[in-house]
């Protein structure tokens, strides 16, 4: 249901149940989780009994008004999110703003929101909260489906007490002598249950114990709830048990606590000014002395997380109502309006008149909000103004049909027009395979074009059947010289007579065209002549072509090795010629055509294929080589003319230079 129809009905149903006693919440639904709960997310992923445990639920409507399949809140709403029997809540309420809020209740929590929610989009909100986890079998491990009933499968383990062991020899192993523990009460969570535990290991005592307990800041015993073994102190023998505003002092005699394990237990409640402190903190000093440990004293301490610091909160965007009204210039409503529609402020609508029978739109009421706008902080009224339409003329239908001689339809009619009375009209006739135009039936029908005249009016145009051709068949096909087909025919063709025809013979793999048999069939080429033609193709064996063999030409070393690539393998005809050539290759020099093992440079392809090998060998290696250099210089070693160009010249060969003249200078010697 969009939600301002939502609104306007929860709005009506307020009204009349007030006066009937029944509240409005009636209506409201008890939401599927799974539809609207986003994330269920725990503080730590595995946790043991007697932990608590942080939760985040963060929860969302999902689309807006309009939509199908949309999810949205309204006021009394509720989503109820059940616990798994190992978690457990404090009791206690959740604000979400101005929304609603959370009720906390020991094993679930349920979403419930007011009016706020009908009249705001895009709700998206949650809550934070810690739950305690309930004692499970000791030395257990689990994993409990903790998602809420939202589908989301999210997962928490849960582990037992570990299972303490004993010393050897199955002893049990020693507590130390004493240690304190807390807890906010679960029914009342402004409360948090302590205790204390002295001669953990159930010695024997050679003295009084002697406690001194201090609180911590924001908190105050709860008179009367300290009990020492499930007793008032008072009732106790062997006690004496002094408070003293911030904690008490305590002496429990040996004769009290000689060889037995002493329990005690208090309570202490949070002060108002402190219920956002996030730890509350006890300790107390014991002394003592044991026949095993002998005189001790130490501090057990202790730290309590507040469990009432929640927190939660939802927000959504404020939405405002369109309606559509359509009104004749007196004001009256002439159509039902439009269902309204809601939009956020500053969100654009665009609006459209509707065609209304009998009326026609004339403009938009100025006196209210634009046919297009903005949304502008309330809610909008778009009024479209009609008038009525004046008389329209009498219509008349114009049908067109087309007939043979005896009035069977032939073909579809014209489809049928709607024309005004006095108005002129023309029709032509149309092409109809098979049928020629005889004439417009006037007498039983009306002319092809004419005036509507006070009634409706139908062109009959007639036609006969055209008078077919005679056709025959004609048909070619491929024979052998014996008249054995040696091909498919030709498809059959149907002509008419008198008419020409073609054919062309083809190609066929073995045969070679001799002629057209035109004793036993038709000519190639010809005309249709009262009768089926038939044109017969005539081939014969093409001659045998003669055996291919290949010619392979390689390039090997003295030991047959291949040193360059094969020539590119020829296919020959049998009894032809080839001839083949050696080739240069780098390193080598040309030995011999291998005619032993193959055959010769050039010959003739006898019956086999044929191969040809040429041998090389490796050349000798070259001399090494130096450069020969003559330079021209001074007494001073200076160049004073180019040098020679510089030769390169085998190792152990001759060489020859001479002097060259130089002006200005006279040859000295050769340094």
């Amino acid at each position: 249901m969009a939600k301002s129809i939502k609104k306007m009905f929860i709005i009506m149903m307020a009204m009349v149940l007030s006066f009937s006693g029944v509240p409005a919440s009636v209506f409201a639904a008890d939401l599927n989780p799974g539809d609207y709960v986003d994330k269920v997310q725990y503080g730590k992923e595995e946790v043991t009994s007697g932990d608590y445990v942080s939760l985040r639920v963060d929860f969302s409507e999902k689309g807006v008004e309009g939509e199908p399949g949309a999810k949205l809140f309204a006021a009394g709403d509720t989503v109820t999110l059940p616990l798994p029997p190992e978690l457990k809540a404090l009791k206690q309420n959740i604000k979400l703003g101005e929304y609603g809020e959370v009720v906390v209740t020991g094993d679930k929590m349920v979403i419930t929101f007011n009016d706020k929610a009908t009249t705001m989009e895009h709700i998206k909100g949650y809550f934070e909260i810690e739950l305690f986890v309930e004692r499970v079998e000791d030395g257990s491990e689990q994993d409990v489906v903790a998602d809420l009933n939202t589908g989301l499968g999210t997962k928490l383990k849960v582990k037992g007490y570990p299972i303490r062991e004993g010393g050897e020899e199955g002893e049990r192993g020693r507590y130390d002598f004493g240690y304190k523990g807390g807890n906010v009460n679960r029914d009342e969570p402004t409360i948090i249950d302590w205790y204390i535990v002295a001669n953990a290991n159930q010695d024997e005592l050679n003295d009084d114990i002697i406690i001194k307990d201090v609180f911590g800041e924001g908190q105050s015993m709860v008179d009367g709830t300290f009990t020492i073994m499930y007793e008032k102190p008072e009732e106790a023998e062997g006690i004496k048990f002094v408070p003293n505003g911030s904690g008490f002092d305590l002496v429990i005699s040996k004769d009290f606590a000689n060889k037995r394990s002493v329990q005690m237990s208090y309570q202490t409640k949070i002060n108002d000014d402190s219920k956002k402190q996030k730890i509350f903190k006890n300790e107390a000093e014991i002394k003592f002395d044991s026949a095993i440990d002998g005189k001790g004293e130490f501090t057990a301490k202790s730290e309590v997380q507040n469990r009432l610091s929640v927190d939660g909160g939802a927000e959504g965007d404020q939405v405002f109502e369109l309606v559509v009204e359509y009104q004749d210039e007196d004001g009256n409503t002439i159509a039902p309006s439009t269902a309204p529609k809601d939009y956020t402020d500053g969100a654009d609508y665009t609006t459209d008149p509707i065609d209304i029978d009998g009326y026609e739109f004339v403009k938009v009421d100025e006196n209210n909000d634009p046919q297009n706008g903005k949304i502008n902080g309330k809610d909008a009224k778009v009024i479209y103004v009609y008038k009525k339409k004046a008389e329209e003329p009498k219509q008349h239908k114009l049908d067109v049909i087309y007939v043979d001689e005896e009035g069977n339809e032939i073909s579809e009619p014209d489809a049928t027009k709607t024309l005004d009375d006095k108005s002129d009209y023309k029709t032509t006739q149309k092409d109809i395979d098979g049928y020629e135009f005889v004439k417009v039936d006037e007498e039983n029908g009306d002319k092809a074009n004419g005036t509507i005249d006070g009634k409706d009016a139908k062109v009959i145009y007639v036609y006969k059947k055209k008078e077919e051709p005679k056709q025959h068949k004609l048909d070619v096909i491929y024979v052998d010289e014996d008249g054995k087909e040696i091909a498919p025919a030709d498809e059959t063709k149907t002509l008419d007579d008198k008419s020409d025809y073609k054919t062309t013979q083809k190609d066929i793999d073995g045969y070679e065209f001799v002629k057209v048999d035109e004793e036993n069939g038709d000519k190639a080429n010809g005309t249709i002549d009262g009768k089926d033609a038939k044109v017969i193709y005539v081939y014969k064996k093409k001659a045998e072509e003669p055996k291919q063999h290949k010619l392979d030409v390689i390039y090997v070393d003295e030991d047959g090795k291949e040193i360059a690539p094969a020539d590119e393998t020829k296919t020959l005809d049998d009894k032809s010629d080839y001839k083949t050539t050696q080739k240069d290759i780098d390193g080598y020099e040309f030995v011999k055509v291998d005619e032993e093992n193959g055959d010769k440079a050039n010959g003739t392809i006898d019956g086999k294929d044929a191969k040809v090998i040429y041998v090389y060998k490796k050349k000798a290696e070259e001399p090494k080589q130096h450069k020969l250099d003559v330079i021209y210089v001074d007494e001073d070693g200076k160049e004073i003319a180019p040098a020679d160009a510089t030769k390169t010249l085998d190792d152990k060969s001759d060489y020859k230079t001479t002097q060259k003249d130089i002006d200005g200078y006279e040859f000295v010697k050769v340094d």
